[in-house]
């Protein structure tokens, strides 16, 4: 049988519905991701000049002439590693603090976008991170080679210095990062099912 609807008196407006748990799991859940996404930021841009003068620091040991296209090249995989790094994450930090916020409001097209937002990082952008990072790690100690015709590219050569040259602080950070993201991609998609956050988001 149906229920009649129940209308309210607009001087007195229906009592507030409190925030599920799971929805303030949702918000928690980014929260701490945008609290690791800057501190991964800072932390390139922190330690961005040092890591270049270690590495021009390897170039000198390692290699005889061609000094300043050496160095050219190492300040294109520090700009491209660190800066850029550095501006994505900060982005990404923005995107789910903005979220979280109006997923604690219970907005519909925040839960929509968060969704969205999870499928894509699990199903696309998170095996390419994943790729990229196991990759740079297992190429990062190889040992130099001729790689070039003539001398004059060194951007392997360049990618390995940088690599030896960055703390390995910053890599915990940068791998914690994306784990946390990966493992809350999956949390949110959860969270975000439940009956209970369903019912918050569809009666907002």
């Amino acid at each position: 049988m149906a229920h009649p609807p129940v209308y309210h008196d607009p001087q007195f407006p229906p009592p507030f519905e409190p925030r599920p748990k799971i929805v303030a799991a949702v918000v928690w859940t980014q929260c701490l991701t945008v609290v690791m996404l800057v501190l991964t930021a800072v932390s390139f841009l922190v330690v961005k000049e040092t890591v270049r003068g270690e590495a021009e620091r390897l170039m000198h040991h390692d290699i005889t002439g061609d000094f300043e296209i050496a160095s050219g090249e190492i300040d294109l995989v520090v700009q491209g590693a660190f800066t850029a790094m550095a501006g994505f994450y900060v982005l990404l930090a923005a995107c789910y603090a903005l979220l979280a916020a109006f997923n604690s409001r219970g907005a519909p097209t925040a839960r929509f976008l968060t969704l969205i937002m999870s499928w894509t990082a699990v199903g696309c952008c998170m095996p390419a991170s994943f790729f990229t990072r196991l990759n740079r790690d297992f190429f990062a100690h190889r040992s130099l080679l001729p790689q070039d015709s003539g001398g004059m590219d060194y951007s392997n050569e360049a990618n390995e210095w940088v690599v030896a040259a960055t703390p390995q602080w910053v890599d915990v950070l940068d791998w914690v990062a994306v784990l946390l993201m990966v493992g809350g991609a999956f949390a949110l998609i959860s969270f975000l099912n439940f009956p209970a956050a369903k019912h918050y988001f569809r009666d907002r």
